[in-house]
């Protein structure tokens, strides 16, 4: 009976556009998006909010908290968070922006230098 209540409560929750979670359950503490604003597939990007590199589920969930996408991919296990833009050639030839050397680094890339590359989105 217990587990019939709890499935309708989620489902009265999403009918009222707010998931309501517990605070384990969010992605690296990102803040919970109400339903229909994004589309609904993962595609992760790396995003910076407050110098913090944090992954969210995709570019319309980043965006919707006022974050900048760094680049079109998870941010790295392991790296610190902190954002220090560096400019890195990858393994496929174009410079990319990369939040940190770290994630730079474990990507394959060779940082070419200290701050963001110049041009389009991810190549700054």
């Amino acid at each position: 009976m217990q587990t019939v209540l709890r499935i309708a409560l989620i489902a009265i929750a999403f009918m009222a556009g707010v998931m309501a979670a517990p605070k384990a359950g969010l992605a690296q503490g990102q803040p919970l998006i109400k339903m229909g604003a994004c589309p609904q597939g993962y595609y992760p990007v790396c995003a910076v909010i407050k110098r913090t590199l944090v992954t969210y589920v995709n570019a319309c969930a980043a965006k919707g908290v006022g974050a900048r996408v760094v680049t079109h991919h998870a941010c790295m296990e392991g790296c610190p968070r902190k954002y220090a833009p560096v400019c890195a050639i990858d393994a496929s030839g174009p410079r990319r922006t990369f939040g940190n050397a770290c994630e730079a680094e474990k990507s394959g890339a060779k940082v070419v230098r200290n701050r963001g590359c110049r041009g389009l989105l991810g190549r700054r």
